[in-house]
């Protein structure tokens, strides 16, 4: 264990009762868990996103690197919108799928 002996493995169990606010807190980065934030309604969330017009969840990774998304649209929307609407990476970016027809009603 390369920690130092003067901090406490589980930090915020043993600040809890001293001050403990978060994590982001704790390392001066202000950065929260995915579970302390609050995102925009998953079909408010993936109408932003497809006005985007990014064309596949690798083109969607490079984005989320070189631009700053507003805070209350998550960088992992699979994970945070699992069981929350959450279909796939097409239904997310509006593409249509591999082999399927964009006017099925015919």
């Amino acid at each position: 264990d390369l920690r130092p002996i003067d901090i406490p493995v589980n930090a915020e169990q043993f600040y809890r009762e001293d001050g403990w606010v978060n994590l982001g807190d704790y390392l001066g980065n202000n950065n929260l868990s995915n579970r302390y934030k609050t995102f925009r309604e998953f079909n408010l969330a993936r109408n932003y996103v497809r006005k985007l017009k990014i064309k596949s969840s690798a083109e969607w990774r490079t984005f989320i690197k070189k631009t700053d998304l507003p805070k209350d649209i998550p960088r992992a929307p699979d994970r945070v919108y699992k069981n929350k609407g959450w279909v796939d990476w097409y239904d997310w970016l509006g593409k249509t799928r591999p082999g399927e027809d964009l006017d099925s009603s015919s």
